[in-house]
């Protein structure tokens, strides 16, 4: 065979160098057009701004009988806050450009509180679920993105209610059930990747929720005994148990914001 010109040799060497380089380079630019992390995030939810409770009651005394009643709990005169962790992943695709599309799910764990300051119980709701999102993607540059989501959660919600729904010291004041959670919103975040993987993230937006849950309660009570309801004692007729139902529904709503660490794979 031939030997090849030392300018063939280095023309071909050259040419194999530029075509592996852009190999490398489409490779890199089609894993950059993936989104695919995982997040940890923690932030500040909505409080509880309104609460109604519908009880039904039958009452074992030697004429029988039962009663119901209803009552409603609202912010004006309350302070309300909440806190909420999430763990979950992200996947996406920069589709022309920058724009592209981004969805998800993550696990919550959260707690709202409204605490009366005018003789109305205070009411907890602790939930647990998951949510699930999908909404658009903006690429910044190679490091930073912004992502807007609409999101949707379900799961299930302990509810506490206290501060004296009973007036007497000897019987508890506080009731609790578990029941359904559902909340909504939105969410525009932005991430930061550095180092490759680890990321940062802000995220601010607007969230609602409902949790709804089943109370009872058996308790001992005598003469004497009273409700309290909006502020006002209601007097029981004497009995020898009180066996009792109730359903609560708390609703918020409001801004959310919080901050994420996450890793992109």
């Amino acid at each position: 065979m031939t030997p090849q010109p030392i300018w063939c040799r280095i023309a071909t060497a050259v040419i194999a160098t530029a075509a592996g380089a852009a190999g490398a380079a489409e490779a890199a630019m089609a894993a950059d057009d993936t989104i695919l992390d995982a997040r940890l995030g923690v932030g500040a939810i909505p409080g509880i701004s309104s609460a109604e409770i519908s009880e039904s009651d039958t009452v074992d005394f030697p004429a029988g009988g039962s009663r119901s009643r209803a009552r409603s709990w609202d912010a004006s005169e309350h302070t309300t806050y909440g806190a909420a962790f999430y763990l979950g992943g992200e996947y996406g695709r920069y589709l022309s450009g920058n724009w592209g599309w981004v969805a998800g799910a993550q696990l919550l764990d959260g707690t709202s509180k409204g605490t009366a300051s005018h003789g109305s119980p205070d009411v907890t709701a602790s939930s647990y679920g998951i949510e699930f999102n999908a909404g658009s993607a903006y690429r910044l540059n190679r490091a930073a993105h912004l992502e807007l989501s609409p999101f949707l959660g379900v799961g299930r919600s302990r509810t506490t209610i206290g501060g004296g729904i009973l007036e007497q010291s000897s019987v508890a004041g506080d009731a609790s059930g578990t029941g359904s959670f559902l909340d909504y919103g939105i969410r525009l975040s932005g991430f930061y990747d550095y180092d490759e993987y680890y990321q940062m993230g802000l995220y601010l937006g607007y969230e609602g929720f409902r949790a709804r849950s089943s109370l009872s309660q058996s308790s001992p009570v005598g003469p004497g005994v009273s409700y309290m309801v909006n502020g006002v004692n209601i007097p029981i007729a004497s009995t020898d148990t009180d066996n009792g139902s109730a359903t609560s529904t708390a609703r918020g709503h409001g801004l959310i914001a919080g901050v994420t660490v996450g890793y992109s794979f």
